[in-house]
């Protein structure tokens, strides 16, 4: 296996045991299966954004984002990028924002008064970061990593 998969692999189902326990919790009886399910349905692609962010920025490889060269494409001290504006991307992206939705590709592409107003020109400063960062490369499916059965997650790929 792949060791850069390991982290994302664990962390994945740290995440999605820690989040059945506390929903668990909250409902006062165990979720089981649906717990999981859950995870996988409301976070999992906030996850994997994230593991993305980590991965374009150098912090961490995950050997799952298969773009050629992209991992630390994005690390501050490359310099490629106005900071402020890949910050902006970075939020937004990461729903960060004050309406706390995640953006898509065609978001920022659909929203240029949003990008002007946040004093950024698109094609000068949020285009070129949009191209290094690949909006569509951080798409995982968890089936892919996990299963669950009999009310366990299983983890389909070896992480030894």
């Amino acid at each position: 296996m792949n060791r850069s998969l390991k982290p994302l692999i664990e962390m994945g189902a740290y995440e999605a045991h820690t989040h059945r326990f506390v929903e668990s919790k909250k409902r006062r009886y165990d979720m089981g299966e649906n717990g999981f399910l859950e995870y996988f349905c409301k976070h999992w692609p906030t996850f994997s954004r994230y593991r993305w962010i980590d991965h374009l920025e150098g912090i961490t490889e995950h050997g799952c984002f298969n773009r050629p060269q992209s991992f630390g494409k994005l690390h501050p001290q490359a310099h490629r990028h106005c900071p402020l504006a890949l910050d902006f991307v970075k939020k937004l992206f990461l729903g960060q924002a004050a309406d706390g939705l995640q953006w898509e590709l065609l978001d920022f592409v659909q929203h240029p008064k949003e990008i002007q107003e946040a004093g950024f020109e698109y094609y000068h400063d949020i285009f070129p970061i949009l191209c290094d960062f690949g909006l569509n490369d951080w798409r995982l499916s968890w089936q892919q990593y996990y299963r669950i059965e009999n009310g366990q997650l299983v983890i389909l790929v070896d992480v030894a």
